[in-house]
């Protein structure tokens, strides 16, 4: 038997938090793409889909700097 992994987008709301403090410092909702736009000052942070269930969350870690966006890639699953 072959287990099969099913990828869907979905639109989510995410927290940016710093690491340094785990402080909120932004929420921000996705497009129904599963995509978002959030400007940071420069900083490590995590981002991490806010729980609204069972969900698991797989936080991510990005690194802002100054003039740059960076991709990061957000996962959770649903139990």
């Amino acid at each position: 038997m072959r287990s099969v992994r099913f990828v869907l987008v979905l639109s989510a709301a995410l927290a940016a938090s710093l690491d340094k403090t785990g402080h909120v410092v932004e929420k921000v909702k996705s497009g129904a793409d599963g995509k978002f736009t959030v400007n940071l000052p420069p900083g490590h942070y995590t981002v991490a889909p806010i729980a609204r269930g069972d969900e698991l969350v797989i936080p991510a870690s990005a690194t802002a700097n100054p003039g740059r966006y960076v991709h990061v890639r957000v996962t959770f699953s649903v139990r």
